[in-house]
């Protein structure tokens, strides 16, 4: 499956809301792609749950941040906190590149401009939702020459 890392944007939008984002979020889910991430960015991703302007959206989905970061949790793999390769504008960004680069993901997604503008860190493409989407339909659902977990060819 491909690796992927989504950031708390991305995460966030899919969980809540319909669209691109929530088909990226549907791909991890069904286990079209697999997606990595740290104790710091699952901490991010339940700050940005918690923001005041989508209470409303959390409560009408009848969840909590502590809990949909937790239904997150058991579907994506949880790796240790890495250096990111690169220093940012943003040391926001850093620990989605760090992620990345250590489990060598095929695709970073975001919204944000400035890993946008990166574009690529070693085999990483950084990508939008749209583009994410865009590299499965292509790509399929294994990434060639490159083993995970339970596969054994």
């Amino acid at each position: 499956m491909t690796p992927v890392v989504l950031d708390a944007n991305v995460t966030v939008s899919g969980l809540l809301y319909g669209g691109v984002a929530q088909q990226v979020v549907e791909a991890v889910r069904t286990g079209t792609c697999t997606a990595y991430a740290s104790p710091i960015m699952l901490q991010e991703l339940e700050r940005v749950l918690s923001y005041p302007r989508l209470a409303r959206r959390v409560t009408q989905l009848g969840a909590t941040p502590a809990g949909l970061v937790a239904d997150w949790t058991r579907v994506v793999l949880l790796v240790p906190e890495a250096a990111s390769p690169i220093a940012c504008r943003d040391p926001a960004d850093e620990p989605y590149l760090a992620v990345a680069h250590a489990v060598g993901a095929q695709l970073l997604v975001t919204g944000d401009r400035d890993l946008l503008t990166i574009g690529r860190i070693g085999e990483t493409r950084i990508v939008n939702p749209a583009g994410c989407l865009a590299w499965l339909a292509e790509h399929g659902r294994r990434r060639p020459g490159h083993l995970h977990r339970g596969e054994d060819d």
